[in-house]
């Protein structure tokens, strides 16, 4: 689906707007900033699809909090629309992780509004899931088919 096209369809769903609320330097490196920016809706209801999505990602939703590494940023969403993310280089860096944040988010809201919540068993089975279940389904031959040296090693590379 064209972003065009979905944008027609769904506008009254998508996120049109995050606004940098602060930046500061970065805990890490003091030559790059972190930022802080609110999206201009509660994102509560896209956390679990975001969850799902991203491979590396961490939910609570007690907290109401996602994060995620994204090439070398922590990126932290929260269910008020507040979004977090570290390291990075200047503000042409920050406009540019803005807008793929946006689009990210966009994407899980219109899977939200077409396809509904993802249920609580979806949640829970991705909590669960470690190197060890999935080694477990694999045939254990070590035929190197999928390019690592054993099952085990597939097992413990493909991301979650």
């Amino acid at each position: 689906m064209s972003e065009d096209f979905a944008e027609f369809f769904f506008a009254d769903t998508f996120d049109k707007k995050i606004e940098i609320k602060e930046i500061s330097p970065c805990i890490a490196d003091p030559k790059r900033i972190k930022f802080l920016a609110q999206a201009d809706k509660p994102l509560r209801d896209v956390l679990p699809i975001l969850y799902l999505a991203i491979p590396n990602a961490k939910y609570s939703e007690k907290l109401g909090a996602l994060n995620y590494t994204h090439q070398q940023h922590l990126i932290t969403i929260f269910a008020n629309g507040r979004i977090g993310m570290t390291y990075v280089k200047d503000r042409n860096e920050t406009a540019q992780l803005i807008e793929e944040a946006k689009k990210l988010m966009n994407r899980a809201l219109i899977y939200l509004k077409t396809h509904g919540k993802p249920s609580p068993e979806m949640i829970q089975a991705k909590k669960e899931l470690t190197p060890v279940k999935i080694y477990e389904l694999l045939p254990k031959t070590n035929c190197k088919i999928c390019g690592e040296q054993s099952c085990f090693a597939f097992a413990a590379k493909t991301p979650k």
